[in-house]
């Protein structure tokens, strides 16, 4: 007499568990429609277990999706909506982040850790002046005036973080006006060079901002910079809530030192720790506050770092 099987238990799904569930048919059996109101097909469906996401997630997905993916046997083609819309949503969070730091939260993806890390290197550190002044300009004419400083600030932004993606430069943030890059630490300090020669492109390429229109008159945008070769702690702290991510030290100070050593607008100034790896070709002046003004060819400076960088996450 063959005994009685106890029914296999079923586990509650996560989201974790959409991809393999949208492989469990054959994708010749689906069709995806957004307004038919064809008859659910069998084969259309999904699992025998409810589908359960957490609750966190609700505020990325429609109403209306969310109300689909949480029944009892969801619809294939609802699973590959929100999958995708999810993927769509995590890209673009992902690019207020630097890259780096992106691809170590989608590898370890855990709300709310705390870590740090001491990052050796060189931080370049860039301020603009004339933007208060533009502003102020273009207020006169209302909404028009602060679309067309939107669409000046994004082409200034857009031209300079060009320019450190292809010398091998990693954005930290944006504050206000202000670029904070780093360069990672490279052989024989070679990422010293890299930053100078970003820096001294990012001058060269404010040419572009030197005539901007008002109805006043004529705008410039200047620029002057600080770099610093040193180490430094990364760390992202806060809670599961609200996290922050930061870096502190003596060469984070260094670099807005730098910065604020410089005389006056085009200039490039360097920590001493920074002057030992530049290329001969770039000739160092020490100023009285104690660090160095660089200057160089801005016509010979060579090709772009360019490095093969890993695919941000999606």
């Amino acid at each position: 007499t063959q005994k009685n099987k106890k029914p296999a238990s079923r586990r509650k799904k996560g989201v974790a568990d959409l991809s393999s569930l949208m492989q469990d048919e054959p994708d010749d059996k689906l069709t995806v429609s957004e307004n038919s109101p064809d008859p659910v097909n069998e084969d259309d469906l999904v699992g025998s277990g409810k589908l359960e996401l957490p609750p966190d997630l609700e505020m990325y997905l429609p109403s209306d999706l969310w109300r689909k993916v949480n029944t009892s046997r969801p619809r294939r083609d609802t699973l590959i909506k929100a999958h995708d819309r999810l993927r769509s949503t995590l890209f673009q969070l992902t690019t207020f982040l630097p890259s780096y730091l992106a691809q170590e939260k989608v590898r370890r993806s855990v709300p709310g850790l705390v870590k740090g890390e001491m990052l050796n290197g060189t931080l370049l550190f860039s301020d603009v002046s004339g933007f208060t002044a533009l502003s102020e300009r273009l207020a006169g004419l209302g909404p028009e005036g602060a679309e067309r400083l939107t669409i000046i600030m994004n082409r200034y932004f857009s031209v300079m973080l060009e320019i450190l993606g292809k010398s091998g430069g990693k954005l930290i943030k944006f504050a206000g006006d202000a670029t904070l890059v780093y360069f990672p630490e490279q052989p024989e300090g070679e990422q010293t060079n890299w930053a100078v020669r970003a820096g001294l492109r990012m001058l060269k390429a404010m040419s572009q901002f030197s005539e901007i229109e008002t109805p006043i008159e004529l705008v410039a945008l200047k620029m002057k910079m600080g770099l610093a070769t040193g180490s430094f702690l990364a760390a992202s702290v806060g809670s599961a809530k609200r996290m922050e991510y930061g870096i502190w030290g003596e060469t984070v100070s260094e670099t807005m030192r730098a910065e604020e050593a410089s005389t006056g607008p085009g200039q490039l100034v360097v920590n001493k720790a920074t002057v030992p790896f530049l290329d001969e070709s770039f000739t160092v002046s020490p100023l009285s506050s104690g660090f160095f003004q660089v200057v160089g060819d801005v016509e010979d400076l060579g090709d772009f770092e360019i490095k093969a960088v890993q695919r941000r996450a999606r």
